[in-house]
């Protein structure tokens, strides 16, 4: 699940999911991380700055079911808010052309 609040990156990622032949299997909703539901989510992907990443991880805590896999782009989930990713790899930085950024894979 992907929740955007900028529209146009929204449509860009259904744009792209289909594409890539993988729309069946995302679901990109329009609206604010911080009101967004996670209840029914298999896994959850995260690109936020560390405060926002901070404000969201109770939200992430109290409504993903066991098994749900998060994975931070960028920014780890917090250490404080008991985060200790399964999983560390290395990857192109979308953002940033020709660098190297960090994912974190998270298993509830």
């Amino acid at each position: 699940m992907q929740v955007e609040i900028d529209e146009l990156l929204c449509q860009t990622a259904v744009r792209r999911a289909r594409e890539a032949g993988v729309s069946h299997l995302v679901e990109v909703r329009a609206g604010d991380v911080a009101e967004a539901s996670f209840r029914d989510a298999s896994v959850v992907v995260v690109f936020l700055v560390p405060s926002c990443l901070a404000a969201l991880s109770p939200l992430l805590k109290e409504q993903c079911a066991p098994g749900t896999r998060v994975v931070a782009y960028k920014f780890p989930l917090p250490s404080t808010g008991g985060w200790t990713p399964l999983a560390t790899a290395v990857t192109d930085d979308v953002v940033k052309k020709g660098a190297e950024t960090n994912l974190y894979l998270y298993h509830m």
